[in-house]
């Protein structure tokens, strides 16, 4: 399990939506919402380089590309949280190119499962 801390929030709609977080040891992550649920959010979290977290800041990146490429060595889901601050997530033991895995998780975010940033608009 990790303990990660959110940073900042590259895409918002009524909470962060993508965005990064970091561990203690300051290892970059990049997470996308997945669930709303009424204890709290629930989003898929996979390792990240800076490299990797500028050009999804600059809006370059394609970002289910780096979830299923990043999450092939390790990805996590993490506990339903408020969407600010410290939340843990859970290392999960199916692969995340597997098909099943990839339409649970990854295709149950518009924004994900279609790589596209303006599925879900941030505020003005």
């Amino acid at each position: 399990m990790l303990t990660l801390t959110h940073v900042r929030t590259f895409i918002h709609a009524d909470g962060p939506v993508e965005f990064e977080a970091r561990d203690a040891q300051g290892r970059s992550y990049l997470a996308g919402l997945v669930e709303y649920r009424d204890e709290g959010d629930v989003s898929i979290v996979v390792p990240a380089s800076e490299d990797e977290i500028a050009a999804v800041a600059a809006g370059s990146a394609d970002t289910r590309r780096l979830f299923l490429a990043n999450g092939a060595a390790a990805w996590y889901l993490s506990a339903p949280y408020a969407g600010a601050g410290a939340f843990r997530a859970h290392r999960q033991s199916t692969q995340i190119s597997d098909t099943r895995t990839s339409e649970t998780w990854v295709s149950r975010s518009p924004m994900l499962a279609s790589g596209s940033r303006e599925a879900v608009e941030p505020p003005p």
